[in-house]
């Protein structure tokens, strides 16, 4: 779809601020205004069905295709339709922004996003590698706006129980950890296989496979390594693995995991 901001998005206006404000305790003084870049399938789990729940506002969508777009809005009562994603961003009436594109646009929006003021929930993963994930992290800091990766289940009420039995030491000493993530194969045809969209099996399931190792590693106080990988093209039955260890109070472990 036509951009009216350069390739880098670096030119999105500081002027424009989320009008979100927050009573005493962290409460939300009004319903979040959003706008959501891209018509995907994931936007409707991701983001539709959370915001329609909690009372807040669809306010705004772009897609590639103007016409995904307005059969977008029109299924889920989105209010308005604009041209771009940039139009999105930049409008007033939008306090959030959730970002639903292919994996190769992530960082360029999240980066756009974040100079114009703009909260950013983004999908995962927010950029395609460490330069991209590194200058998301620098906008991030200098924003008015917050960004958050789209990693649900870290706030699931059984995840938040794991945490506390692995750091208060009820499991013991942990030497090991396993953790596998498998999926039907998409079909050939799916994006998610595109190279030139980001995509591939670690970037589809992996990212939360290394999350989760490196979420346990914190828990534990020990920063993870790789020390090991080993990957194969797309084919029946292709597993990538990859295989770190860190050190924590307890000694050190390993975590194998399965992508």
């Amino acid at each position: 779809m036509p951009v009216r901001r350069p390739a880098d998005a670096s030119s999105s206006p500081r002027g424009l601020r989320p009008r979100v404000s927050f009573s005493r305790g962290g409460e939300l003084s009004g319903p979040l205004r959003i706008g959501i870049l891209g018509a995907a399938r994931i936007a409707a789990e991701g983001i539709v069905n959370p915001a329609t729940t909690l009372g807040h506002r669809l306010v705004a969508v772009a897609a590639r295709d103007r016409s995904r777009a307005e059969s977008f809005a029109d299924r889920w009562g989105v209010e308005k339709v604009h041209q771009t994603y940039a139009d999105v961003i930049d409008d007033p009436d939008v306090d959030l922004v959730y970002n639903a594109l292919v994996n190769s646009l992530h960082a360029r929006w999240n980066q756009y996003a974040l100079r114009a003021g703009k909260h950013v929930l983004s999908e995962k993963p927010f950029a395609t590698n460490a330069t991209e994930a590194s200058l998301v992290r620098d906008v991030a800091r200098a924003s008015s706006g917050q960004i958050v990766e789209g990693f649900h289940y870290l706030h699931h009420p059984v995840n938040r129980r794991l945490r506390e039995l692995v750091a208060s030491g009820d499991l013991g000493k942990v030497e090991q950890v396993e953790i596998e993530l498998t999926i039907p194969s998409p079909p050939d045809s799916d994006p998610r296989w595109s190279p030139e969209l980001a995509g591939g099996a670690t970037m589809d399931l992996g990212c939360y496979v290394i999350n989760a190792a490196r979420q346990v590693g914190r828990w534990l106080d020990g920063a993870p390594s790789v020390v090991s990988a080993e990957g194969s093209l797309k084919k029946p039955g292709s597993m990538p693995q990859c295989r770190s260890s860190w050190p924590t109070r307890a000694g050190s472990w390993q975590s194998c995991t399965g992508i």
